[in-house]
């Protein structure tokens, strides 16, 4: 396998992040349920022992979530009103914008959140972290939840966002000159976990399947409560935040 080293992860690895970055999204499961800490952080501690080149770079767990949608993306070249759009002429005039789309979301948030109360009620909710797996890009592990609150909020994002069929662009975000391919709305559910920010020894893909095929052990949880759903300003990438960054948040059902 090829991997791809990130330029972002490596200042995250540093600690010394990439200043000025922007984003703003609606992530579940952030703060990460505290059943998953033990294994996850066992886990990533064998990683690190099969890192022979130290090219990898494991997310601490309080960056853990599950991304449900991006509404702008934090890299400075691709998203909305990022730190790639900023300069001495403009810079006012960019943050009443990203004050503006901050506010709209929160709209669009609470509006979505609200009708779930009423269409979906669980006695349960069951959830299960798979086996870790690595991509080009990056590690990440599926989730799988038995109420489909992901699948919910998304189609709901979609229809105010004016991608899903039929729809049209919320007029809050009309208002901010939104531009709807800023959306992304991925199609599996799932959390990343690991970055590339050197190149990884031959043997490292082959020790890390050994690895997480004999030590890596599916964390299920069942609770009374439904999924929290939190909108974020994501000021550092990878959801490395301070609960300060969370705009706003909701829990599923309630």
């Amino acid at each position: 396998m090829q991997f791809n080293q990130d330029p972002i992860a490596r200042g995250l690895a540093n600690g010394n992040p990439e200043d000025g970055v922007w984003g703003l999204v609606v992530v579940a499961l952030n703060p990460f349920p505290e059943v998953a800490r033990e294994p996850y952080e066992a886990f990533a501690r064998q990683i690190n022992d099969i890192d022979k080149n130290n090219a990898v770079y494991v997310y601490p767990f309080s960056a853990l979530h599950c991304t449900v949608a991006t509404i702008t993306a934090f890299h400075p070249t691709v998203g909305y009103l990022s730190s790639g759009a900023v300069n001495e002429n403009n810079k006012e005039e960019v943050i009443q914008k990203r004050n503006d789309l901050m506010h709209a979301s929160r709209v669009i948030f609470d509006r979505v959140m609200e009708p779930l109360k009423t269409e979906t009620k669980h006695d349960t909710y069951k959830y299960t972290f798979g086996k870790p797996t690595i991509s080009p890009n990056a590690g990440i592990m599926f989730l799988d939840e038995s109420a489909d609150e992901i699948t919910l909020v998304r189609k709901r994002l979609a229809v105010e966002f004016g991608i899903a069929e039929g729809s049209t662009m919320a007029p809050e975000l009309q208002e901010c000159d939104y531009p709807t391919d800023n959306y992304i709305q991925p199609n599996i559910k799932h959390t990343s976990f690991l970055r590339y920010v050197g190149d990884p020894d031959a043997e490292f893909e082959a020790n890390f399947k050994r690895l997480a095929d004999k030590h890596w052990h599916d964390v299920t949880w069942t609770c009374d409560q439904a999924m929290t759903f939190t909108l974020a300003n994501e000021l550092v990438p990878y959801m490395h935040i301070s609960d300060v960054h969370r705009l706003h948040r909701r829990q599923f059902g309630t």
